[in-house]
C-alpha cells in the first residue's frame, strides 16, 4: 500500500460527502459539529465525520480529564510515516484513535492518531457511533490507562460520560491551563 494518489484522494473524499450526506441528513447539528471540529483539529484537507469519546478517564493535574476518543473519517493512513504513525488500513474510510482532555465545557485534542482501526462506509450516524463505540469498547481498561496516561495522572480509571459535544468548545492542548 503506497502513498494515496490525488485521483485516489479526491474519490475518497467524495465518498466521504456522500457518506456525510446519508449521514447527516436530518441531524443538522451533527453537521455543524464535525464542521467545527474538522476546522479547528484537522489539517492537509482532512475531516472527521464525527468523534466519539469514551466514558473512561484518568484524572490529570487534578483539574482535567484525559479520555480516549474515535473518529470516523476519510482513510488517510497511507499519507503517515515514521515511527509513531498510525497502522495502515486499507479501503476509504477509517477509525482514528486520538487522545482528548475534556474539562468543565472545553475539550482539547491531545495526542491525534494513537492508532488507526478499520470502519466501512456508514450511512446512518447511529451505525457508525455504535461501531465508532465498539472500538474503544475493544480497548482493555490496562490499555486504555497506559494510553491516556500523562504526567500527574493519579489513580484508577474513572468513568462518567461526557456532555454531549455540542455544549462543548474545542482546543487544543497547549491551550489548557
Amino acid at each position: 500500500m503506497g502513498v494515496i494518489s490525488p485521483e485516489d484522494w479526491e474519490r475518497r473524499r467524495r465518498v466521504a460527502d456522500d457518506i456525510a450526506t446519508s449521514m447527516w441528513e436530518g441531524r443538522p447539528e451533527a453537521r455543524l459539529i464535525s464542521e467545527s471540529m474538522s476546522r479547528k483539529w484537522c489539517r492537509n484537507g482532512e475531516s472527521w465525520l464525527f468523534v466519539v469519546v469514551d466514558d473512561r478517564y484518568l484524572l490529570c493535574e487534578d483539574r482535567w480529564e484525559s479520555r480516549l476518543g474515535v473518529s470516523y473519517g476519510v482513510n488517510t493512513t497511507p499519507h503517515r510515516r515514521g515511527m509513531l504513525a498510525p497502522t495502515l488500513r486499507g479501503g476509504n474510510m477509517v477509525f482514528g484513535l486520538q487522545n482528548f482532555a475534556s474539562s468543565g465545557t472545553s475539550i482539547y485534542l491531545v495526542d491525534q492518531w494513537l492508532d488507526s482501526y478499520p470502519a466501512e462506509e456508514y450511512r446512518s450516524l447511529s451505525e457508525a457511533e455504535t461501531a465508532g463505540r465498539a472500538v474503544l469498547a475493544s480497548i482493555d481498561d490496562r490499555q486504555y490507562g497506559i494510553l491516556v496516561s500523562e504526567v500527574g495522572t493519579s489513580g484508577p480509571l474513572r468513568r462518567t460520560a461526557i456532555a454531549d459535544l455540542s455544549s462543548l468548545s474545542f482546543g487544543h492542548d497547549y491551550e489548557l491551563d
